[in-house]
């Protein structure tokens, strides 16, 4: 989960701003188009197709193999792309869309106008000015996916084989176990008000 939330960043937040500052280009429309269709993808289809094409067909990826952290970190961060890109997708769409809509609205801002006015560069002027403010909003719905992100990674651990918290709960209401059951909802539940 902390590997999807960082590749929403890395994908969302650049992917925002360049389509707040090309806006209305074909770029812009059609990250728009993809950002779309991607919201609207199931995470079970996406992550099978990812098995498929990456691991089974290309064989760049490891089928399900997670190596131990502290045994083999770059092993383990390779075998945890393709679910963490899985859960990043359709996520870091709607965090693009937000950061576009966010720097849209604080480019007609003062500061903007007399940073600009001041002979800063623009590269200066989104990154001092615009961004930091642009990204309050963002902030807020990354907190609020992040949490939720939660009881989407039941379906990625279940297609990927990941033996983690999502899984356990599943088996428990499977093999109807309602004390590990309880145990899984009760640590969801404190993740998600932490986040």
């Amino acid at each position: 989960s902390a590997l999807a939330v960082g590749m929403w960043v890395l994908i969302a937040i650049p992917l925002g701003v360049l389509t707040a500052r090309h806006r209305s280009s074909w770029f812009d429309r059609s990250v728009l188009v993809f950002a779309s269709l991607t919201l609207s993808l199931p995470a079970f289809w996406v992550g099978s197709l990812f098995i498929l094409l990456f691991s089974v067909h290309l064989r760049w990826f490891p089928v399900l193999s997670f190596p131990a952290l502290w045994r083999a970190p770059a092993a383990n961060l390779w075998g945890f792309f393709l679910p963490a890109l899985t859960l990043a997708i359709p996520n870091a769409a709607a965090i693009a869309r937000m950061v576009r809509a966010s720097m849209i609205a604080v480019r007609r801002e003062e500061y903007v106008k007399v940073a600009r006015a001041k002979g800063l560069t623009e590269f200066l002027v989104v990154r001092r000015h615009m961004l930091k403010n642009a990204l309050i909003p963002v902030v807020t719905l990354i907190g609020i996916i992040a949490g939720y992100l939660l009881g989407g990674s039941i379906v990625v651990e279940q297609v990927f084989a990941i033996p983690g918290v999502g899984r356990m709960g599943l088996q428990a209401i499977v093999q109807r176990d309602y004390p590990v059951l309880q145990a899984v909802v009760l640590l969801v539940t404190f993740i998600f008000v932490l986040i």
